[in-house]
């Protein structure tokens, strides 16, 4: 499943397919401040004391990882 179908469900709808991913903590925590939250990278970065981009590679890597969860869904 490629992770662009978390930025055209409905806010409860991607947390729950992003919780059913099954991701690691700190994955989950990073798409559901993205997708459902509906924060920008610069919210993101200013939440966990980083840089942008920083906080842009976060998304990326979870993106990654959410994709790799659910490879074949």
């Amino acid at each position: 499943m490629n992770a662009d179908i978390l930025k055209k469900v409905k806010p409860a709808d991607a947390l729950i397919i992003i919780k059913a991913a099954g991701l690691r903590r700190k994955h989950e925590e990073i798409l559901k401040m993205r997708y459902v939250d509906d924060l920008s990278c610069y919210e993101i970065a200013d939440i966990k004391h980083v840089e942008v981009e920083t906080a842009r590679n976060m998304v990326w890597k979870a993106r990654k990882q959410f994709e790799k969860y659910t490879n074949g869904l």
